[in-house]
């Protein structure tokens, strides 16, 4: 249904690897679980080395695995954990795929920390409804078309509520004065992407010297050690 955009390739990769993970009950680590869902998908497709969308989906997810976990011991507001969860994971995206997001577009988002603490619960609940909408509609097959529709129709309320309060929400921060700056780097992109890592790598660097990370972030266990 979402086509074969890399986002979609790689789950569907870690899918399959974290199922063999499971199977042979192996501790699987983040990192390595990864560089084997993008090798396999360069190895397949050499060419989308150079898509964007492959690279600022490998950065975000290189940012939840190795950044967020060592910003979050740091966030010590008096705020529910999730929120802090929150609060680490879009901090370590947007800096993990700020260097080519200037680079591509020349603009960065200075509202996407409250855009993502804002929006994901939405979006997380606006999943969850789509995938029970779906369900129920494969399961009323047997009822009259008409019924169907009725009772298709009042499950999917919640479908298109979650769906108008994010656009809503999307557009009200759009209109925030300053939410973004507009950066002109013409053909120094180059420049900003390499000296955009190395900041981010030093970041990581730090932060993991002053304190280790630890959490669920750290090693994903699927089943037993060996």
């Amino acid at each position: 249904l979402a086509g074969a955009v890399p986002s979609i390739v790689r789950a569907s990769i870690l899918s399959l690897v974290l199922l063999c993970a499971e199977w042979s009950g192996r501790v699987s680590s983040p990192v390595r679980l990864l560089l084997v869902t993008d090798a396999s998908m360069l190895v397949w497709d050499p060419k989308v080395a150079f898509q964007l969308s492959f690279q600022l989906s490998f950065a975000g997810v290189s940012g939840l695995i190795l950044l967020a976990p060592r910003i979050l011991p740091f966030i010590q507001l008096n705020i529910p954990v999730f929120i802090k969860k929150l609060s680490a994971e879009s901090i370590a995206a947007t800096l993990a795929t700020a260097p080519l997001t200037i680079s591509a577009f020349g603009t960065f988002s200075i509202v996407s920390l409250a855009a993502n603490i804002l929006i994901l619960p939405f979006a997380s609940a606006l999943l969850i409804a789509t995938a029970l909408w779906s369900v129920c509609a494969g399961a009323l097959f047997f009822l009259p078309q008409g019924v169907q529709s009725i009772i298709l129709f009042v499950l999917g309320l919640p479908v298109w509520s979650l769906s108008q309060t994010i656009l809503s929400l999307s557009d009200a921060l759009v209109w925030i004065p300053f939410a973004s700056l507009s950066l002109v780097t013409g053909s120094w992109g180059w420049v900003v992407v390499v000296a955009g890592y190395c900041m981010v790598g030093w970041i990581t660097w730090f932060l993991n010297r002053l304190q280790p990370a630890s959490g669920p972030h750290g090693i994903l266990n699927t089943r037993g050690t060996q």
